[in-house]
């Protein structure tokens, strides 16, 4: 399955929907409808070919399925949220990566780094080696 063919604002209404044990918690949560909510989980349901919710009453039930999709589907929205916190966290943050030799690195540079770092607290350095004799990627690197 490729990542284009993922419907993800029908994926992200059904987290949702999850979390908040309904669609009008859902509807609030996310600022739209409560229809808008409905058609977006038909639209997964229908996508995946399987039902999501049962009604038992007036309360909405996660199905076996829906209940692995909803813990899966959560994990990985709140890992891309945390990821997206942590890079508005870094907005006034540069960062500078070097590679080097492993040896190098080890006795010489990451000492000096350590100092830099001291002296630069809103720089970070990132330091990736390679084996010596092996050519250096100057595209992927700072220095």
């Amino acid at each position: 399955m490729k990542l284009r063919d993922l419907p993800l604002v029908s994926l992200r209404t059904f987290a949702v929907v999850a979390e908040t044990g309904g669609v009008a918690g859902a509807a609030e949560a996310l600022g739209v409808t409560h229809s808008a909510v409905s058609k977006q989980v038909k639209l997964l349901e229908r996508w995946l070919g399987q039902a999501l919710f049962t009604l038992e009453g007036r309360r909405l039930v996660l199905t076996p399925f829906g209940t692995v999709l909803s813990r899966e589907v959560g994990r990985a929205l709140g890992d891309i949220a945390g990821a997206c916190a942590y890079v508005q966290r870094q907005r006034e943050r540069r960062t500078v990566t070097i590679e080097a030799p492993a040896t190098f690195a080890m006795y010489w540079l990451l000492p000096h780094v350590n100092r830099y770092r001291a002296q630069n607290p809103r720089t970070d350095v990132w330091v990736s080696t390679r084996m010596t004799g092996q050519p250096p990627n100057f595209s992927a690197h700072d220095l």
